[in-house]
């Protein structure tokens, strides 16, 4: 999506200039859209990939292609080594990162008693090792520099039970709300904030028109928008939206908190942390 689409009032990105921002799993979706809007606002971005090589260069170029910079960096956040070894690379390209967006995650399946351990297993290495170790590497030179923006992407259904068959994701995301507040707690007096997004029904490449997932999902998404007050369902600019918020000195002031993005969602999900 081109830069002007995204913001069409800015002329010069100055928000963000002389940052530098890691977002893990950003080759697609809400990293993906992430990654697009920081560098809009002048950040320089790492733009972190497990495997999809393609996609993250893809991601790269375009950012380039409308004058940002970018550089898309492999590693699979669940390995201190490999997350150590990003660093260094981001370190040589760019510099420490100033922002870090832990948004790489997976949605395990499974209900409350026929849980696969192999699903659970696989929801606590992606969406709690994976931030743990990313935190663990990027915070020290935070503190450091007395300066840092840390940003967790979980979910709505941290906060309750809307969506069945989902509870290894649901655990691992709610774990991940009371993580991000006590490292916020921890990191408060280093004038580093730490807040976690969490998106509600919003449309990706999957579930969008032509998307693999569209017409599975279809009934799905029309009960999901009578379900919401702003009557419709979210997108990927509305998630990167908040989350380029708390990376700014706007939100200077705004640390330990689960903020959701659900459009509204007329029933306890909306309950912020």
């Amino acid at each position: 999506m081109p830069f002007n689409n995204i913001l069409p009032w800015m002329q010069t990105p100055t928000r963000l200039s002389n940052r530098v921002a890691l977002i893990t799993g950003a080759s697609r979706g809400i990293g993906r859209a992430t990654a697009l809007r920081l560098a809009a606002e002048g950040a320089r971005v790492a733009v972190n990939y497990s495997r999809d090589e393609a996609s993250a260069i893809a991601v790269v170029r375009e950012i380039e292609a409308h004058g940002g910079t970018a550089l898309a960096v492999q590693a699979d956040v669940r390995d201190p080594e490999a997350v150590e070894a990003m660093a260094s690379v981001i370190g040589d390209a760019f510099g420490t990162p100033d922002i870090l967006v832990n948004n790489a995650g997976t949605l395990a399946m499974g209900t409350a008693l026929a849980m696969k351990r192999e699903a659970l297993n696989e929801a606590v290495d992606i969406n709690i090792e994976g931030p743990l170790r990313c935190a663990q590497q990027f915070a020290p030179p935070m503190i450091d520099r007395r300066r840092g923006r840390i940003v967790n992407i979980s979910a709505t259904s941290a906060f309750g039970t809307a969506a069945p068959g989902i509870v290894p994701h649901a655990m691992t995301k709610a774990a991940l709300v009371l993580w991000g507040k006590h490292l916020a707690l921890e990191l408060g007096q280093y004038a580093i904030t730490v807040n976690t997004v969490c998106p509600g029904a919003i449309e990706t490449e999957t579930t969008m028109p032509g998307g693999a997932l569209h017409e599975a999902l279809k009934d799905i998404r029309k009960q999901q928008i009578n379900h919401t007050a702003l009557r419709r369902v979210g997108t990927m600019d509305d998630v990167a939206g908040v989350i380029a918020f708390l990376v700014s000195d706007d939100a200077a002031f705004v640390t330990g908190q689960a903020i959701s993005v659900d459009g509204g969602s007329k029933d306890f999900l909306s309950r912020s942390g």
